[in-house]
């Protein structure tokens, strides 16, 4: 599944299935299979891929990396801020909330 959605397939709803999936896996599967995916998802400039990976960021940011959020993640997450889209830019807010506590300045 993670490769399928990777290169193409599914959109956010094989995304989805992928978190809920996830939630199940140990973290050292989540760190080595799904961990790697989700920084690339952040880089991703698909807008229905963002807004799933900021609405859903509050169930896996216990599971991420804290060096990985912040070398590779909130760099790209804060890119929301300046998004056309009024609804990535509120997520984005939301999101930062959940993430600054990993973040070092």
């Amino acid at each position: 599944m993670l490769k399928s959605f990777e290169f193409g397939g599914g959109g956010t709803k094989v995304f989805s299935i992928i978190l809920s999936i996830s939630e199940r896996l140990s973290d050292d599967d989540f760190e080595k299979d799904v961990q790697p995916v989700i920084v690339r998802m952040f880089m991703s400039q698909e807008r229905p891929i963002r807004m799933c990976l900021l609405e859903n960021l509050n169930k896996i940011i216990d599971r991420l990396n804290a060096k990985v959020v912040n070398d590779k993640i909130f760099p790209n997450l804060v890119t929301g801020f300046i998004d056309i889209v009024p609804v990535i830019r509120e997520q984005t807010v939301r999101a930062v909330l959940v993430v600054i506590p990993m973040v070092r300045i």
